[in-house]
C-alpha cells in the first residue's frame, strides 16, 4: 500500500510540474539593453498601437470583446499581465492570433509592447 501512495505522489508531482498555466506570463524574449534604450509609456507608445489595432469597434473596444477590453491603461495592463496577451500578438502556437483577421503587428510594435511590460507598464 505504501508503494502505491509513493507512486501516486510522484505521478501527481510529475503531472503538475509539466502542466502549463494558460494565463502565466510568458518569458519575455527581450534584451534589457534594448528596453533601456527604447523607453515606452502607455500614453505615448502603447495606446496608439491599441487604438489602431485592438480597441476597434468590432474587436476589443465593444461588447464583442468577451470581457477583454483594450480601451484604457488599466484594461491593457490587466490583459498584458496575462501570458495569453503576448502569445496572441506574437501569433504563437496555442493562442488565438491577434489582431484577429488582420496582419500580425510589426516586430517593432511587438518589441515596444514587450519593453513596456519589461519596464513594469509605465503610464
Amino acid at each position: 500500500m505504501k508503494i502505491y501512495s509513493i507512486l501516486l505522489v510522484l505521478t501527481l508531482v510529475f503531472f503538475f510540474s509539466t502542466c502549463k498555466d494558460k494565463d502565466a506570463t510568458p518569458q519575455l524574449n527581450v534584451d534589457s539593453e534594448i528596453c533601456d534604450s527604447l523607453p515606452s509609456s502607455y500614453e505615448a507608445d502603447i495606446q496608439p498601437i491599441m487604438e489602431s489595432n485592438c480597441a476597434l469597434k468590432d474587436c476589443h473596444g465593444d461588447a464583442k470583446a468577451d470581457g477583454k477590453y483594450l480601451r484604457t491603461y488599466e484594461e491593457v495592463k490587466t490583459q498584458a499581465e496575462r501570458g495569453e496577451f503576448l502569445r496572441a500578438i506574437r501569433h504563437e502556437k496555442g493562442a488565438d492570433p491577434m489582431p484577429q483577421g488582420r496582419e500580425k503587428l510589426s516586430d517593432e510594435d511587438i518589441r515596444t509592447i514587450e519593453c513596456w511590460i519589461f519596464n513594469n507598464y509605465p503610464e
